[in-house]
């Protein structure tokens, strides 16, 4: 820390009895103490499973669709309601800023992630959803991975956002409300047909988004899924 301060002549004012030097002891004390499997490196190891699987001459061949389940589906606040504005585009499940709402901000942050208890549907003034992109559902919170380890060795084998989709969903709705508020089976649905064949990888609740999206097609043969007859919001 003193060496980076110093190349970018970077001050800290004399404070009475606070000594940089133990900060960085300290760091270096927690970091050793972390299980090596949870440790934040980035030495290459990460990339072991794609590599022995480049080895074996395995490449890209059809697009990959990721569909996370609960813990490693981000939500994220639009609200611009004044109460809630300070929640702007900020994760609210997932990431430290979580931690830090529930820890100092627990009853805003509990009024925010609530639903309306009649329509299921979101309350007056406040927006919650999905968070999108592949950065969305690849860590909980930092060293806490769910998705990023396969996403890595996806992309030794040449797998990039050209060929790798995630399809995150609000897992507070019941599935009738997702197609009802998102169109979610809709976009979903656009999304599969759009690629013609897929590789899906689903984790928990995720299983159970695809089978039911499965199943509502199956009904709807050749049909508008949008209206996904048979599925019931379980």
């Amino acid at each position: 820390m003193s060496i980076l301060m110093d190349q970018y002549n970077v001050y800290m004012p004399d404070l009475p009895g606070f000594d940089l030097t133990r900060v960085e002891t300290e760091w270096s004390r927690l970091r050793s103490s972390i299980p090596e499997i949870w440790k934040f490196n980035n030495d290459g190891r990460e990339f072991q499973v794609g590599e022995a699987m480049r080895a074996r001459g395995l490449s890209a061949e059809h697009p990959v669709i990721l569909i996370p389940g609960v813990i490693s589906t981000g939500l994220e606040s639009w609200s611009t309601s004044p109460d809630y504005r300070a929640f702007f585009r900020e994760k609210l499940w997932g990431g430290f800023n979580m931690i830090s709402q529930v820890t100092f901000n627990k009853e805003k942050w509990i009024a925010a992630m609530m639903l309306d208890p009649v329509t299921g549907l979101d309350p007056p003034d406040v927006k919650i959803r999905a968070a999108e992109g592949i950065d969305a559902a690849s860590s909980f919170i930092q060293g806490y991975w769910i998705w990023s380890k396969i996403v890595e060795n996806l992309a030794v084998v040449n797998y990039d956002t050209n060929n790798l989709y995630l399809a995150p969903y609000d897992w507070r709705l019941s599935y009738s409300n997702l197609e009802v508020r998102d169109g979610y089976f809709s976009r979903l649905k656009t999304t599969i047909e759009g690629l013609k064949y897929g590789i899906y990888m689903c984790l928990i609740c995720g299983s159970n988004i695809l089978r039911t999206y499965s199943q509502a097609a199956a009904r709807k043969k050749g049909g508008d899924c949008g209206t996904l007859n048979g599925v019931d919001g379980e």
